[in-house]
Formats: C-alpha cells, sequence, structure tokens
C-alpha cells in the first residue's frame, strides 16, 4: 500500500474502460471476469468487489485485506463469491489489521458474509492439508445467495507471501490452484449450471 495512501487516479473507471476495451476487441466472456491480486492486488479486487462487483464473478485476495476507507463506502450490488488467503505471522498486511488503515480479515469475511447472505462459518477439522506440508484453517461460509460459497484459507506460519510460489520456503497450499478452483464454479449469476 506504498504509504498507505488513496490513489490519485481514477482506477475504478480505468478498469471499467480496461473490461470494456478487452471485450470489444476479443473474445471475452462477460459473465466470467475475475479479480485476483496478492497484497495491495487483494485490496484492489476487494475495492472492484464493492464498486465495480457487476462487473465480476468472483474476486480472491492474497495477504489483503479491506482499507477503513474501502470496507466504510462499500457498495456492493450483487452476491460476489469471495476468496481470502492469508498467513498467520503476515506483519506487512497483519490479520488482526491496523486501526484507522485496514480492518482485520476476520471482518472483512464477516462483512461479505452479510452481503452475500452466507450462513455462519463452518471451520473445517484444522490440519495439514493432503499432499501438503502446511497446516492450514479453511473456512467455508455456506449457503450464499445464487448457491455460492465465500472461503477462506488460514495458513499457519505463512507471512506475506504468496502460498505455494517456488519461491516461498511454506508453498502449500497451492493459491493459484485454489483460487481457479474457487473462480471456475462461478459466473456472474452465481454457480455454473
Amino acid at each position: 500500500m506504498g504509504g498507505w495512501s488513496i490513489s490519485v487516479h481514477d482506477d475504478l473507471e480505468f478498469i471499467d474502460n480496461l473490461i470494456n476495451l478487452l471485450m470489444d476487441k476479443y473474445s471475452v466472456n462477460a459473465e466470467r471476469i475475475y479479480s485476483t491480486g496478492m497484497s495491495n492486488g487483494g485490496f484492489f479486487s476487494f475495492h472492484l468487489a464493492c464498486n465495480l462487483n457487476t462487473s465480476f464473478a468472483a474476486i480472491a485476495s492474497v495477504t489483503g485485506s479491506m482499507s477503513y476507507d474501502t470496507f466504510n463506502s462499500c457498495n456492493a450490488r450483487k452476491p460476489t463469491p469471495i476468496m481470502q488467503i492469508h498467513g498467520s505471522i503476515d506483519t506487512v498486511v497483519p490479520y488482526s489489521g491496523i486501526d484507522t488503515v485496514m480492518k482485520p480479515v476476520m471482518e472483512v469475511m464477516e462483512y461479505w458474509k452479510i452481503n452475500n447472505s452466507c450462513d455462519d462459518y463452518m471451520l473445517t477439522v484444522p490440519g495439514i492439508l493432503p499432499g501438503t506440508s502446511s497446516w492450514t484453517e479453511t473456512y467455508i461460509f455456506d449457503n450464499c445467495l445464487n448457491g455460492t460459497q465465500n472461503i477462506h484459507l488460514y495458513v499457519q506460519g505463512a507471512g506475506h507471501i504468496w502460498p505455494g510460489s517456488i519461491y516461498e520456503r511454506i508453498n502449500d497450499p497451492d493459491s493459484s490452484q485454489r483460487i481457479w478452483d474457487f473462480f471456475s464454479k462461478y459466473d456472474i449469476n452465481g454457480v455454473i449450471q
């Protein structure tokens, strides 16, 4: 978040224009547009879900959160499936948030639980994910509108990293694969039939 400042550029207009340009020039399925990113990219994905969510089928944030500005002005106009992946020892974007700067991760998940009319989370039996070495708690918010879910992977011992990166000591869960598995279930209307 480079000094925790708000962008002076109209990033939302830029993304909206980019989507329109790409749809005009290429064969893009307008019902299957997603946003994901790490750190600032995770913050921005939440910002898009709050302000342009009629364009996005689902979003995923890795080591991001919601700034107080985004959280307080969020105007999501439809349910948007959310995936959040966060490490327990992230010191750049702390899991517990930073007063006046960013919300704690579980408060962000609670916001999207309410927005998407999901059930309270169920914590799957924490443990080592099959075929991995990471102790990961998986929080599943089920029965959301349009048959969707919100999912939060809380990776123990992970810092400000993209879990699954070949450059990181903690290489599980494979965040890229988990995000694609999540995205591939949804289009703009919810679960793909």
